[in-house]
């Protein structure tokens, strides 16, 4: 009994002392835990019960350790090491998530804002896309304690920021306003919007109230979500052929010359992109698919004898924002809001009151 109690007190401390390390270390992250000597400490104080079992708590083998580390860190050994290759591991993959998700933020830019009166903006626009998805990135990396989070803007509230810049867009040009106001207008909404809807998420689970989705038909959730699909595909496609496609009618206009030509690529892209996912699994296959399209593209539109210049007036190339020297910086796009020109009165509040409902829709 002497022995065996000698036994355990350096088990103890041999516990101890691993776990004293584990809260020094100074990364957060995954870590692996040897808990051997813990199931031997169970077991040998089962035995002297007279009952056999596995280790307390259920413990077998090894423990995993999940920390409040940031988002892009990689694992730590249990002395606080990093793993060999952990830091290239994370910038590689940085890279790769940067290279998938610039031309979806684009084309999210594009079906946002897909009404006439933005198009000479669009280029800011995506500017302002990506500068909102660098804070949420930046958010995600410092606060979140999921690892593998990454921030950008999302698809799924698409179909109602769309509506509410269409909407806005209409009520000004009905207004016989100027398009400055309706663009400041639609990004004062957009980002009232993003933050009220943001701040009853928050409340949701603080009172854990996210229970009461399983009260709503899954078919219900499953047809959202396939419209959510369609939508992408209708804007997708509208973006790559120069149309509108917002009603069903409304995709007879890729009967054109003009449309049928840009379907052609249109629709190599996305089966090339989805080729790739099903038949590759290497990690660069998907950022390499995305770079050799335009890189492909600029390479065809060389040899034909077509400049940069003619590629945007004939609506394959986005053109840039106008030559006038704004928006320039990302510090520079709070310009667009139009509310350091003209303070509240570049607002038409009367379209921006009018979008609650749809406030409303994109919450739920």
């Amino acid at each position: 009994q002497q022995q065996q109690q000698q036994q355990q007190q350096q088990q103890q401390q041999q516990l101890h002392q691993q776990q004293q390390g584990l809260a020094e270390s100074d990364f957060g992250n995954q870590v692996s835990v040897d808990a051997s000597l813990l199931q031997q400490q169970g077991q040998q104080q089962q035995r002297q019960q007279g009952v056999s079992g596995s280790a307390p708590g259920g413990l077998k083998g090894r423990e995993e350790v999940i920390g409040r580390g940031s988002g892009a860190a990689a694992p730590a050994t249990p002395h606080g090491g990093m793993v060999d290759g952990g830091n290239l591991k994370a910038f590689v993959f940085g890279m790769i998530n940067g290279a998938v998700g610039l031309p979806a933020l684009i084309a999210f830019a594009a079906i946002v804002f897909q009404a006439p009166v933005f198009a000479p903006q669009l280029g800011s626009l995506c500017k302002m896309f990506f500068f909102s998805s660098a804070i949420h990135q930046l958010v995600f990396c410092a606060r979140s304690t999921l690892p593998f989070a990454i921030g950008q803007v999302q698809d799924v509230g698409l179909i109602f920021l769309s509506a509410m810049a269409t909407s806005i867009a209409a009520m000004c040009s009905d207004a016989g306003l100027p398009a400055e106001v309706a663009l400041g207008t639609t990004l004062l909404t957009l980002s009232i919007s993003t933050l009220v809807v943001g701040f009853f998420t928050v409340l949701v689970g603080k009172y854990r109230l996210a229970q009461l989705v399983q009260y709503v038909p899954l078919p219900v959730v499953g047809g959202y979500l396939g419209y959510v699909g369609y939508f992408c595909v209708a804007g997708g496609t509208g973006l790559g052929t120069s149309t509108t496609i917002n009603t069903l009618h409304s995709w007879t206009q890729l009967l054109s010359t003009h449309s049928l030509i840009k379907i052609i690529p249109t629709v190599g892209t996305s089966l090339l992109l989805v080729t790739t996912l099903e038949r590759c699994s290497h990690p660069l296959a998907l950022p390499s698919a995305l770079l050799a399209v335009p890189v492909l593209f600029h390479i065809v539109l060389a040899a034909s004898g077509y400049t940069l210049k003619d590629a945007q007036d004939n609506g394959w190339v986005i053109q840039p924002p106008p030559a006038d020297g704004r928006m320039q910086y990302f510090w520079q796009l709070w310009d667009m809001f139009n509310i350091r020109q003209h303070g509240l009165s570049g607002i038409y509040w009367p379209a921006l009151v009018a979008q609650g409902p749809k406030l409303a829709g994109l919450f739920l």
